[in-house]
């Protein structure tokens, strides 16, 4: 019975390497992360982009209209926009109950239905 009770020598060896791994791993993992957090921001010229990209595929005019615009508002009507602004802000700042109100007051507005699907 006393021999039971021993560990097997293979098993601890076995252990002991999954804790080692487990810390190098541990200690990769928050590395990274400082790294990244570490990282500075990158900011894009989002007018010179969206030239350079959208002009070898389309029209002056409707390159500098994207330029001009939100993607929101390439998407959807500045009247509806501005109308159902509240209620999409519902719909994130009430939960379930944000959802609610946005079927029921935006039934018709494509942006309040937008942020429903959110």
């Amino acid at each position: 019975m006393r021999e039971r009770m021993e560990a097997d020598p293979e098993m601890e060896e076995l252990m002991e390497m999954r804790d080692e791994w487990s810390r190098e791993q541990r200690r990769r993992v928050a590395s990274a992360l400082i790294h990244a957090a570490a990282f500075p921001g990158i900011r894009v010229d989002r007018a010179r982009f969206l030239s350079e990209a959208l002009k070898k595929q389309c029209p002056t005019r409707n390159v500098w209209e994207a330029v001009a615009s939100t993607p929101q508002q390439a998407e959807f009507d500045a009247k509806d926009i501005s109308e159902n602004k509240v209620i999409a802000m519902l719909v994130y700042l009430l939960g379930i109950i944000g959802v609610f109100i946005a079927l029921i007051v935006g039934k018709s507005s494509p942006y309040a239905a937008f942020h429903v699907r959110q």
